[in-house]
């Protein structure tokens, strides 16, 4: 264990110093002293960190300033042509609008038209049915009259 503890020691650059900081056998003024260096060790990998950051920061907004000056012209023709051509797009939109309300109108109608007309049908169909079952009954009736008097007229002959 203080084999392990004696490297950790040293290789944070403390030469053992936390370890016996740690162990509590410092005396108080060079503990105040390791708190310090450890301060300001700290510190200065803060700042080192921030001016990295900095650095990166400042490279991300060059390279930003030059891609929008780059892509600035493409942008302000882009903006022109939609500002150009946005009145005639929303003119088409409307008329589009417009055609639909009349093609769903026209829909509508002809369904309508049509539900009449297999209604119609329906009708038609259900009268020829009732026709053709009255002509069925009749000329049935109307052929057993014939036999009938044939029959009767055979009888008289003979």
């Amino acid at each position: 264990g203080s084999d392990s503890e004696r490297r950790t020691g040293e290789d944070a650059g403390e030469s053992g110093g936390v370890v016996a900081l740690k162990r509590g056998r410092t005396s108080p003024m060079r503990q105040e002293v390791l708190e310090r260096q450890a301060l300001d060790a700290e510190l200065q990998d803060q700042r080192v960190l921030f001016d990295l950051r900095s650095e990166q920061a400042q490279s991300l907004e060059r390279r930003l300033a030059a891609l929008l000056a780059r892509e600035a012209p493409r942008v302000h023709a882009l903006r022109a042509w939609i500002a150009a051509h946005e009145p005639q797009a929303e003119q088409r939109l409307e008329r589009c609008t417009e055609s639909l309300a009349r093609s769903r109108a026209m829909r509508s109608d002809v369904e309508a038209m049509r539900e009449e007309k297999l209604r119609r049908i329906s009708e038609v169909e259900a009268e020829w049915r009732a026709q053709r079952q009255h002509i069925a009954a009749t000329s049935a009736g109307a052929r057993h009259g014939a036999e009938e008097a044939a029959s009767k007229a055979e009888a008289l002959q003979r």
